[in-house]
């Protein structure tokens, strides 16, 4: 591509090379975020289990009480 062609085509026209490009800089974005989203995602899944669990448990000794 010669600089009088950069220069005469639109900021606006998006080329498939343009398009293939943004696609794979997503993608590196993505894949380079995923080392902290794993831990992330563990830490939640055994906080809501603890919370879920803890429930549970205060619902049953609750109904315990109220069938005596």
């Amino acid at each position: 591509m010669s600089i009088k062609e950069i220069q005469c085509s639109k900021p606006t026209d998006l080329k498939v090379e343009d398009i293939k490009m943004y696609l794979l800089n997503a993608g590196a974005f993505t894949v380079s975020m995923m080392d902290w989203l794993e831990p992330v995602l563990k830490i939640t899944l055994l906080l809501v289990t603890i919370g879920y669990t803890a429930h549970k448990w205060w619902n049953l000794k609750k109904n315990r009480e109220q069938n005596k």
